[in-house]
């Protein structure tokens, strides 16, 4: 074998730092695979292989191998192997970041029994081991071997050193492609993941590719209850928290303060120390975290640890997972908003399905986009409705209904309601109550669609005409009832008049002319309910009218002696205040017309009829005749008809109020709600 030069060695470097710089990512292991002869060759040794750590320093793995002519290949054997099986070396390979060199496996210390073993089955005599380092961890180790007895010189170890710095540069950058890999992996698996679980899985199972992974977890941050939990939480030491109230464990601290933070144990111990922290859990040997930010805002932690002192985290770590952080949070808020929409469309869905009443929804076009089990119930024989045209399926017609809610809203932009009739094989079976609604674009403010509201009224529409029916009976027998009170009033006034033509005697006479006109006053309420719309209220200002008008008659007064004038606004008043109230007026006005006039004397009388406020009506009866007796009390008076208005009166809860300053006025205050001042 011809010995190379430094020349040759120098330039054998340069080709190899530039044919790695220059190939795509995912060609890297192939050129230095390519490669490996020829360094073989400058390194005088009969094999060259690569080996790789895996799983932060649990695994390493032979990924690269050559050997010369007759030399048995050791990658099969090497593809996956626990690096501390090799305690000698692994303790100072990966923990020391020292060079292995052996000129004879013989020379080896006996306690390495592991590795005496390995090479004297291999065949291999010398050994030269050269760490491959990144940012202070060792990530693997480029070897010669040699089945001769071989002593190697600095030259050769300095040589392969170069290399190993090349090699570890080239794999940072393959570190990087791996790295945008990932974050392409991650963003289409957000797309494409059914649940935010296996989606975390996923982003744990690509970051382990990077960098030690053992022990992992994410928090999140859920700001209106105040509450950190853990979605995603695998740990060799710690069980999976449950949602807590946010303290100030080093998730927290991360949360609070919006910065990564990377800490080991003892920095760990003095954050709680100094009280910034409370310590929750096991305390891992180094803690890395990063905030998880959107948009400012800091929604979770993706945190690493570690309880291997021999599986460290660097700031390179740090920044690496800062980077991926940015997209992990953009990916997770948005994984977590689809989720919370998921489970609202859920929960509407499910309001949506349950309500006993119709709903469908349509666009501007009559299509039905979508409808729940009532509407489906109710048009069973055009199943499926989605799809369809509203008219096509509820009513089997090729165009818009004449009475349509839908083109009503849809023409206004205003809901509207209608009564249409439910419909199966041509015949009305019920009637449904049709509430139609716009649905509003937020952003455009046009109408994009229509939702109809539907209730099935037929029981009520069965119920109402029911009780018109009834209220039409009740409403005849009612009619039917003041018509014959008042036609039984009417006979016993007959009676009275009668009886009144078989007495000579004046006096006595006139007393059952009073009584008539008594009854005739109450009468005449039962004749103007049945005559009226409304059988529980009488037009007051009317009855007075009529009731004047038969008094005049009744007490034989000429309109030419006594003038009446009649000032009444409508009031409608019910039977209990009424049938008092009439009364009173029937001895007012009677008395007015007997006494107030005596011989030939003429005069007027007033009637006032109107409403006081809210609560009052005013019945005042005044006329300018000889009026009372000095010293008249209403409660005294001897008068049958006086005491009759007092009586009823307090009856009815009435003031009265007398007014003697010019004839006689009566004034009554009576109780009238307002309810009652109209029809």
């Amino acid at each position: 074998m011809r010995q190379p030069t430094q020349l040759d060695q120098g330039q054998f470097l340069i080709r190899f730092a530039s044919s790695l710089i220059d190939c795509p990512v995912d060609k890297i292991e192939e050129i230095i695979s390519q490669s490996l002869e020829n360094l073989a060759l400058w390194a005088q040794a009969d094999r060259a292989s690569l080996i790789i750590e895996k799983s932060g320093g649990q695994i390493a793995s032979m990924i690269a191998e050559w050997g010369s002519k007759g030399r048995p290949s050791l990658k099969e054997k090497l593809k996956s192997f626990d690096p501390k099986v090799f305690h000698y070396w692994y303790k100072i390979l990966l923990e020391k970041g020292e060079i292995i060199k052996t000129s004879s496996w013989r020379r080896l210390p006996l306690g390495a029994k592991a590795e005496r073993q390995f090479l004297e089955t291999a065949g291999i005599q010398s050994l030269l081991l050269v760490p491959i380092c990144q940012e202070q961890r060792i990530i693997g180790a480029l070897g010669v071997s040699s089945q001769q007895e071989k002593v190697w010189p600095k030259k050769t170890i300095n040589f392969l050193r170069q290399a190993s710095d090349i090699i570890a540069r080239a794999f940072k950058r393959r570190q990087r492609g791996q790295t945008m890999a990932t974050l392409i992996r991650i963003g289409e698996a957000a797309a494409t993941t059914g649940n935010l679980e296996s989606l975390l899985s996923f982003i744990h199972h690509s970051i382990s590719q990077l960098i030690p992974a053992n022990n992992f977890y994410l928090a999140l941050y859920e700001a209106k209850k105040k509450l950190i939990y853990f979605p995603y939480f695998i740990d060799e030491k710690d069980q999976k928290p449950q949602p807590r109230v946010l303290g100030r464990g080093i998730t927290e601290y991360v949360l609070r303060t919006g910065q990564p933070l990377l800490a080991t144990n003892k920095e760990i111990e003095q954050l709680a120390a100094a009280g910034e922290i409370e310590i929750i859990g096991t305390i891992p040997f180094v803690w890395l975290g990063v905030p998880l930010k959107v948009d400012g805002q800091t929604i979770g932690v993706l945190a690493l640890q570690s309880y291997d002192q021999k599986v460290t985290y660097t700031k390179e770590d740090e920044a690496l997972l800062r980077l991926i952080s940015e997209n992990i949070a953009l990916v997770i808020n948005r994984k977590r908003n689809e989720a919370e929409l998921a489970a609202k469309e859920y929960f509407l869905r499910n309001i949506f399905m349950s309500i006993q009443d119709g709903l469908c929804v349509l666009d501007n076009e009559f299509n039905i986009l979508s409808v729940n089990q009532a509407m489906e119930k109710w048009s069973s024989q055009a199943l499926p409705l989605e799809g369809k045209k509203c008219y096509q399926a509820y009513h089997n017609r090729s165009e818009p209904c004449e009475i349509c809610p839908t083109r009503q809203v849809l023409a206004t932009g205003r809901p509207y309601m209608e009564i249409v009739p439910l419909k199966q094989e041509e015949k009305i079976t019920g009637w449904l109550e049709v509430h139609a609604f716009p649905l509003i674009d937020s952003q455009s403010g046009l109408i994009t669609g229509v939702i109809e509201y539907v209730r099935d009224i037929t029981a009520r529409k069965e119920a109402e005409e029911q009780l018109r029916e009834s209220l039409r009976e009740k409403d005849i027998l009612l009619r039917e009832l003041h018509h014959r009170v008042k036609n039984n009033m009417q006979v016993i006034s007959s009676l009275l008049n009668l009886q009144a033509n078989h007495i000579s005697d004046p006096i006595a006479k006139e007393m059952f002319r009073e009584t008539q006109r008594r009854i005739r006053s109450m009468a005449l309420v039962h004749e103007q309910l049945y005559q009226s719309a409304n059988l529980s209220q009488i037009n007051f200002s009317s009855y007075l009218t009529h009731l004047s008008s038969h008094l005049f008659q009744s007490c034989g007064v000429s309109t030419h002696q006594v003038q009446l004038h009649l000032q009444t606004e409508e009031l409608f008043l019910e039977v209990n205040i009424a049938i008092p109230l009439g009364m009173i007026f029937n001895e007012l006005l009677t008395n007015s017309l007997k006494h107030a006039f005596p011989g030939e004397r003429k005069g007027e009388i007033k009637v006032i009829l109107r409403r006081l406020d809210h609560h009052r009506g005013l019945l005042e009866v005044a006329d300018n005749g000889v009026g009372l007796p000095e010293g008249f009390k209403l409660e005294e008076s001897e008068s049958l008809g006086l005491q009759i208005v007092h009586t009823l009166s307090n009856q009815i809860r009435a003031e009265i109020q007398i007014d003697q300053s010019n004839g006689t006025a009566f004034r009554i205050i009576f109780p009238c709600p307002s309810d009652s001042s109209s029809f």
